[in-house]
């Protein structure tokens, strides 16, 4: 396990590091309007997301053997649920649009919901690898992933294409994991999906997305509210604000958090105390987080005129309250 960690916090974090140092330069193309506006519709599609898994990835993680059948109906699941979600978003571009009075708001959800067709093609080798702690190979294709959305993401932004660039970096972050995971697929992993386990899968996913749905919504909230209170600068400065009072802690959680699932599955198994372990995870992640976001909050307007230019200026007040609530 510990060396499943340290390879997937270093592997992790270099995709983090990417995906920041893209942040950097994107922050200096874009202005807060446009990265508010793509804010409130990766709001809408993080929903997508959730319900589109609906726990199938973690289901195949914990389950005892994850059989043909198993594999076979946690694809079908995850297929009639991705393109269910895509299709929904889709068609809601439109009224989200008018909602908040942003008619480019429309075009951002609907490339999100093309998106969501692609996103199951890859997701159960991934979950396979992960239950398999192979968190190297995992860390090889969210690095490449990672470049391929920064570099598409920014040459877009320099082009003039405005949020749009980060919507198709998205796209091009799926496309690239797909295309990685294929080599690692397992020798007869099923291509077609079934229906077998289809509610034994869904059963667990229903526990597992309702923990997640809030989650988002907790994260996503502010997104949602902003942007029809205020405007969609007010939402892109929130979010900046955001990402800089909880960009070491990302370092840090970015390293741990694929290594829970499989840990706590293991744990479950019989083969630790899981209580035991819970404690020293949260005892050490904190001992290491309250320092980090104590110094955010200390150098907050230095930190966010230094990384993201002195168009953000705005934004680092809110990052001592950002870091206090973290």
């Amino acid at each position: 396990t510990s060396r499943a960690l340290l390879t997937s916090f270093l592997s992790s974090n270099g995709a983090t590091l990417i995906a920041f140092l893209g942040s950097l330069v994107i922050a200096r193309l874009l202005t807060p309007s446009e990265i508010g506006l793509y804010a409130i519709a990766a709001a809408f599609a993080g929903f997508a997301q959730v319900l589109r898994d609906f726990g199938t990835t973690n289901y195949i993680i914990q389950c005892e053997l994850p059989d043909q059948e198993t594999l076979r109906s946690a694809l079908g699941g995850t297929l009639f649920l991705s393109w269910t979600m895509s299709a929904r978003l889709w068609l809601a571009s439109e009224p989200i649009a008018v909602f908040y009075g942003e008619n480019a708001l429309g075009g951002l959800l609907r490339l999100l919901a093309l998106n969501l067709l692609l996103t199951p093609l890859g997701a159960i080798t991934l979950a396979l690898l992960r239950r398999e702690m192979r968190f190297g190979t995992v860390g090889i294709i969210t690095l490449g992933a990672a470049v391929t959305q920064t570099l598409v993401t920014c040459i877009l932004a320099w082009r003039g294409v405005g949020a749009m660039s980060l919507a198709w970096g998205a796209f091009a972050n799926t496309v690239a994991t797909v295309m990685m995971t294929l080599p690692y697929r397992r020798p007869g992993q099923p291509w077609l999906p079934g229906t077998s386990r289809l509610r034994e899968v869904l059963g667990f996913g229903a526990y597992a997305s309702t923990a997640s749905l809030m989650g988002h919504l907790n994260v996503s909230a502010s997104d949602l509210l902003l942007g029809k209170l205020l405007d969609t600068q007010a939402v892109g400065l929130f979010s900046r604000a955001l990402g800089a009072a909880r960009l070491l802690t990302t370092i840090l959680v970015r390293g741990v958090s694929p290594v829970v699932g499989p840990y706590f599955a293991r744990l479950s198994r019989g083969e630790g105390d899981a209580e035991q372990g819970f404690h020293a995870a949260a005892s050490r992640l904190t001992a290491v987080a309250w320092p980090a976001l104590a110094f955010m909050a200390i150098l907050s307007e230095e930190i966010v005129v230094l990384l993201y230019g002195s168009q953000w200026t705005e934004s680092a007040p809110l990052v001592l309250y950002l870091c206090v609530s973290t």
